[in-house]
């Protein structure tokens, strides 16, 4: 990404895995590996200066069968 560009990202924190969907077969990943942490997303964007970067419990309504509290990391960042 070139200097002065822009990141948006959403993704499930490892929090995330005491939730549940209306259907457990969906709802985000289940697996550790498929989970971030803040900490860790920020040492992989270190290049970044982050305007915003936070961990959010949310309600999804994403579909039928993607209901439900969810945990997420937002990141709002510019690349120095």
């Amino acid at each position: 990404m070139k200097k002065g560009g822009v990141l948006l990202l959403e993704a499930f924190e490892k929090g995330h895995q005491k939730f549940q969907s209306i259907n457990p077969q969906v709802g985000g990943p289940k697996d550790i590996k498929m989970l971030y942490d803040l900490e860790e997303l920020k040492k992989d964007f270190k290049n970044f200066d982050f305007k915003e970067a936070k961990v959010e419990e949310i309600e999804l309504a994403e579909g039928e069968n993607h209901k439900g509290r969810a945990q997420v990391i937002r990141i709002f960042a510019e690349k120095k």
